[in-house]
């Protein structure tokens, strides 16, 4: 039982493992549509990392809040907390992370149909992605700009992204991202 768990780490005084497993059960409700739920989990994460301060730690729980937040609509609320993550990454150097809340963010704008404000937050997200030699969020971002220049009706612009994200492709491991890029690139072809 994960409760019992928190209790025996809270017991023994290893604050950061109760926080990872309150990130993980919010992770775990976020995954079954249970909202709520994962909120309440992300903010017993914050209330526990606390006692024994992880910027890394609180960054997630930030994260995993505007997660939920987002997949219930709330996109505003859902920023403010993709927000909210980045400073507490900064802290420890965790561009990785960094640049998924970047990139999270971007994708907010596009549901909230503001494409070109998501723009940056994309070449933000691909240059962490660069730095960090992670060719999967390469890719991811790359797509994403496609899919963005396609939404604003400059499907030559988008096809340069997508043709990039497909060279990328062969060497990720991320294939329903390699599938998006194909699909993309048949609407822009389709578009020029």
């Amino acid at each position: 039982d994960l409760s019992e768990a928190r209790d025996h780490y809270r017991t023994a005084g290893t604050y950061g493992a109760i926080t990872t497993i309150s990130l993980r059960i919010g992770d775990a409700l976020l995954d079954t549509g249970q909202f709520w739920e994962a909120i309440h989990w992300y903010q017993e994460a914050r209330n526990d990392n606390h006692t024994q301060y992880s910027p890394t730690l609180g960054g997630f729980a930030l994260r995993g809040m505007g997660n939920a937040y987002a997949r219930m609509g709330d996109y505003l609320q859902a920023l403010d907390y993709q927000y909210q993550s980045i400073p507490e990454f900064k802290k420890e150097q965790r561009l990785d992370c960094v640049g998924a809340s970047w990139g999270n963010i971007g994708l907010l704008y596009v549901e909230m149909g503001s494409v070109q404000e998501a723009i940056p937050f994309f070449h933000r997200a691909l240059d962490a992605a660069k730095q960090q030699e992670d060719g999967d969020n390469q890719e991811e971002n790359l797509v994403n700009l496609g899919d963005a220049y396609l939404r604003l009706g400059q499907p030559a612009r988008a096809m340069d992204y997508l043709h990039r994200a497909l060279l990328l492709a062969r060497g990720t491991t991320y294939p329903l991202m390699t599938s998006t890029g194909l699909r993309l690139m048949g609407v822009a072809e389709n578009r020029l």
